[in-house]
């Protein structure tokens, strides 16, 4: 009876200490874990609104300086912007509008293109301890997309599948 009291408790507490131990994985796991805001069910109601559905520019422009939708719409259509239109022309208007905001707002930028483009997981790891000083605007080969900087890491505000998708290059912008 004794061997059997004392086999009982060694297998509660190891059952306890494995318990403690995926918790405390799971928790440094949420921790580490980068957020997303899905910025087509943030402005759900201004792209049904505008009826414009290639819209990933004007959603950058909007959670990178924090404007309404209308605005960095408006914004963008002055620099030509199309309804609906996916092009390189496209993002060249995007970043003159972008290089309009950082004036607007006082601050700096600069833009690297990578000679080939990289796993989203290679540009991450270059930059992810930078989050208190820059934020992103990522460029894909037809998209765009938006990482801020927070208090324990960078918030993606793009599409849930940025993540798998390869990096063409991106603009920096250095906070105040």
């Amino acid at each position: 009876m004794i061997i059997t009291f004392k086999f009982n408790n060694m297998k509660r507490n190891w059952n306890r200490i494995v318990l403690l131990c995926l918790i405390y994985i799971i928790g440094a796991i949420g921790a580490f874990a980068q957020q997303i805001t899905e910025t087509n069910l943030l402005f759900e109601k201004e792209v049904e609104r505008f009826n414009d559905t290639d819209n990933c520019s004007v959603r950058a422009i909007a959670t990178m300086f924090d404007l309404p939708y209308s605005v960095a719409y408006y914004s963008l259509e002055n620099f030509g912007r199309k309804k609906n239109a996916v092009n390189l022309k496209m993002f060249g208007m995007s970043h003159a509008d972008l290089n309009r905001q950082t004036r607007r707002f006082n601050l700096q930028i600069d833009t690297y293109v990578y000679p080939k483009q990289v796993p989203y997981e290679i540009f991450y790891r270059d930059i992810k301890n930078d989050y208190m000083l820059y934020n992103y605007y990522v460029i894909l080969e037809d998209h765009i997309y938006t990482l801020k900087g927070e208090t324990n890491g960078y918030r993606l505000y793009g599409n849930y599948n940025e993540k798998s998708r390869k990096v063409l290059g991106y603009v920096r912008i250095y906070k105040k």
